[in-house]
């Protein structure tokens, strides 16, 4: 049980450090903010392989931050476990609109479109959400770094856990 508790401690460090890492570097937050939100519909769309698939390729296609990414769509993943159930009736509520059959009908006669698995509730659900969450987590991601930059960062980075974790010099300015 104490070796679960420290290993689940040494992870979540590992993704504080990464986190400081990027918030430090010099990526554009253009970059942060697409990775943060193909993060989030890899979370959201995972149920679908194909389209894991196809957002991955977007990500390279868009130059995102990959580390940002990857970390954003586990922790996402997380946040699922809650939006499941409200994508499901989001979801459901879309695809048994009557006017919209037409439209369910012809995108599942189209061989590619029906790998997307949107004729299931939750997925369809969970895309309608991140589509819906898109202009925030944009807006809130980009101010945040730009906020941080500004004015937390030469304060964060003197904090010996800080320094510590991005693997500062403890010691640098002490006379020796």
């Amino acid at each position: 049980m104490l070796s679960v508790l420290f290993f689940m401690r040494l992870t979540m460090l590992k993704i504080v450090k990464k986190i400081l890492k990027f918030l430090n570097s010099q990526s554009d937050p253009v970059e942060i903010a697409i990775g943060v939100i193909l993060g989030l519909f890899v979370a959201l769309l995972s149920p679908s392989l194909f389209n894991v698939i196809i957002i991955f390729l977007l990500a390279l296609l868009l130059n995102c931050n990959f580390g940002v990414f990857f970390i954003c769509a586990g922790l996402f993943k997380l946040i699922t476990l809650i939006t499941d159930p409200v994508g499901d009736i989001i979801g459901r509520f879309i695809l048994t609109r009557d006017f919209l059959l037409p439209l369910w009908k012809a995108i599942s006669e189209i061989p590619i479109l029906t790998l997307t698995s949107f004729n299931n509730s939750v997925i369809m659900g969970n895309f309608l959400i991140g589509i819906f969450l898109i202009p925030l987590i944009w807006i809130v991601t980009i101010k945040s770094i730009e906020f941080y930059r500004k004015k937390l960062m030469d304060k964060v980075k003197k904090f010996k856990i800080v320094q510590f974790l991005t693997g500062a010099d403890i010691l640098e300015g002490r006379e020796k």
